[in-house]
């Protein structure tokens, strides 16, 4: 179901930015040409990138195998406490850590 919702929003999130179908179509053909997929493998086996893209793919597991719990990071099954704060705080410095770069505010157009 999460799969199936990710995709439902991202194409309709091309619908919405296309002005006809002809441009829906000219999209939906682009993200799949051999010169797409082998752009989004470069990204992902970049080296400044692999850590990043590690990362992520770890969320990922983390989140799927705690999905029924009362929230994603919950890791009680770990018996002592103070490991259980060195990895909640370890996790915020590492947002810390990749998160200061500035941003540009992303609506300024509007």
């Amino acid at each position: 179901r999460i799969l199936l919702t990710f995709l439902l929003v991202v194409f309709g999130w091309i619908i919405f930015r296309a002005e006809n179908i002809t441009q829906v179509w000219q999209y939906l053909c682009g993200m799949w040409q051999w010169g797409t997929l082998r752009a989004s493998y470069r990204f992902f086996v970049q080296s400044d990138i692999r850590c990043t893209t590690w990362l992520c793919m770890l969320m990922l597991v983390v989140e799927w195998l705690c999905r029924n719990r009362s929230h994603t990071f919950d890791i009680s099954f770990i018996k002592y406490k103070w490991v259980r704060f060195v990895v909640y705080y370890g996790l915020i410095l590492l947002i810390l850590a990749l998160g200061i770069e500035k941003q540009t505010f992303i609506y300024f157009q509007f």
